[in-house]
């Protein structure tokens, strides 16, 4: 069975109480916890910034990660089994302009997914990172980003099954 929870992320409590209000076979139960909160707020020069869009992005794309997996992990690591999938970008490994705080959020995740994999090695848990590539959207000019990190053309929403790498597209049908 898949179980999909919806709440804030950035909201530590919200969280705590969520995961502790599932049925005790709920939690114990999970075997796939997908961080898929993310988002991408402003694009301006670190000088223009707005102090407003760097915290939601901070908050949401590292603290929320952090916030779910600290109150799965140990359910999985006294198991002895599980499989975290962590959302990143290919903003976490080309930064792009304007792009300056969102892509240092994806920069965090990148070295939080193998800091966790360094963290459970040895307690049955696996660690993977999916990371999306470009996604010609109305808030982000794909074109002027796909020329900035040497990409040909930017993905859209069809073709973006085909950035992930087979195995994991192969874990997400098989749950």
């Amino acid at each position: 069975a898949c179980m999909v929870i919806e709440l804030d992320v950035r909201e530590r409590e919200a969280v705590e109480a969520t995961i502790a209000g599932l049925p005790k076979q709920g939690v114990e139960g999970i075997d796939i916890l997908l961080n898929n909160a993310g988002l991408a707020a402003g694009l301006s020069k670190v000088q223009d910034g707005s102090f407003d869009h760097w915290d939601r992005m901070v908050d949401t794309n590292v603290t929320g990660l952090l916030n779910v997996s600290r109150f799965v992990l140990p359910w999985m690591v006294e198991r002895g089994c599980g499989h975290v999938v962590n959302i990143g970008s290919i903003a976490g490994r080309y930064v792009y302009p304007n792009g300056n705080v969102y892509c240092a959020t994806k920069h965090a995740v990148r070295a939080l997914n193998k800091a966790m994999r360094l963290d459970l090695s040895g307690h049955g848990v696996r660690v993977t990172s999916i990371d999306p590539g470009l996604l010609e959207t109305q808030k982000i000019d794909g074109p002027v980003v796909a020329e900035a990190v040497g990409a040909d053309q930017p993905f859209n929403e069809d073709s973006i099954i085909d950035q992930l790498p087979a195995k994991s597209a192969e874990l997400l049908d098989q749950s």
